[in-house]
C-alpha cells in the first residue's frame, strides 16, 4: 500500500467518524420531555423502602442501580423518581 493510498483510507476513516460523532450529538441535544404529574420527594421514596424492611430496602437500590440512577437521590432525574415510586407502589400493594 503506497504512502496516497494510506492517507486516503486515514482521511475517509476520520469523515466517516466525525458524521457518526455529528450524528450522536444530534441525538442527544434533544429536550428530554417534562413530567406533568406530582413526583414525590426523594427522601420519600427512600422512608418507604426503608419501612418496606431490609429486603425491601436492598431490592430498591439494586433497581436504583438497575434504571442506571445515581446513588445520590440528588442527582435523580424526573422520570427516574416516577419509575421508583412506582416500584414502591407495586411493592406496598404485595405487602400483607
Amino acid at each position: 500500500m503506497t504512502n496516497a493510498e494510506r492517507r486516503e483510507r486515514r482521511r475517509e476513516a476520520a469523515l466517516k467518524g466525525a458524521a457518526t460523532r455529528k450524528a450522536r450529538a444530534q441525538v442527544g441535544t434533544q429536550p428530554a420531555e417534562p413530567f406533568a404529574g406530582p413526583r414525590p420527594a426523594r427522601m420519600d421514596l427512600l422512608r418507604r423502602a426503608v419501612a418496606l424492611g431490609i429486603k425491601g430496602e436492598r431490592a430498591f437500590w439494586r433497581r436504583v442501580q438497575e434504571i442506571r440512577a445515581s446513588h445520590r437521590p440528588a442527582d435523580w432525574t424526573a422520570g427516574q423518581v416516577v419509575a421508583l415510586d412506582a416500584l414502591l407502589t407495586a411493592w406496598e400493594a404485595k405487602k400483607p
